[in-house]
């Protein structure tokens, strides 16, 4: 798929340290990382953080081609790295010469407009806890199936990306995860967040939903 003759008009190679696209600019490409790493990055609150490091074969940027808000990241490469780099009028070429990634970009924008519609369905939850419970239901969701009979799982997420999702300050989310680690509920470190009864957030969520 990658040695394909025909997409290497739109190739482009940064050197470490490039920036490929800034956060909040307005954005009309979207990318495929073809060769090298890519770090995504956003600012929370007065700090950088990463929320990405991109492996070849990952799309980015897409978001620019669903809709027309500025970017939601900052693309910087951390090392030589090649894109292919797509407008949305280059979209009939890939669906054209390559079908196999074009199931994987239409896959990636599905994925994309299932967590815009999640994440809204999170954001009007009325309180901090529900928020933050949805969110780690959401992110349990996206996990690989497991068997029926276990109700504990680890997320591989920090409580930054929690606040992020449920549009909560850091400090907002790691009060509310604090208040199960104290009930011995979850375990949260910065690595993951474990959570030791799913069924007892699911059943919290569906009653919120009822109330509302």
């Amino acid at each position: 798929m990658m040695e394909s003759n025909s997409l290497n008009r739109f190739a482009i190679t940064y050197k470490a340290g490039d920036i490929i696209f800034c956060e909040h600019e307005i954005g009309d490409k979207f990318f495929m990382l073809k060769g090298g790493r890519i770090k995504l990055m956003r600012v929370i609150g007065d700090t950088e953080k990463t929320i990405a490091i991109l492996q070849a074969g990952d799309f980015f940027g897409e978001m620019s081609i669903l809709n027309d808000n500025p970017r939601n990241s900052t693309a910087i490469a951390l090392e030589e790295s090649t894109v292919l780099s797509f407008t949305k009028e280059n979209l009939g070429l890939l669906v054209k010469n390559n079908p196999t990634m074009c199931i994987a970009l239409l896959k990636l924008f599905s994925k994309r407009i299932y967590d815009q519609r999640r994440q809204l369905q999170i954001l009007q939850l009325d309180d901090d806890v529900s928020k933050v419970v949805d969110v780690l239901l959401m992110l349990i969701d996206g996990l690989p199936p497991q068997s029926a009979n276990e109700n504990a799982r680890a997320i591989p997420v920090n409580v930054e990306t929690v606040a992020n999702w449920a549009g909560l300050s850091v400090d907002s989310a790691r009060h509310v995860l604090n208040a199960y680690v104290s009930q011995r509920k979850m375990i949260v470190s910065p690595e993951q967040i474990i959570v030791n009864n799913i069924s007892e957030l699911q059943r919290f969520i569906n009653n919120k939903r009822k109330v509302n």
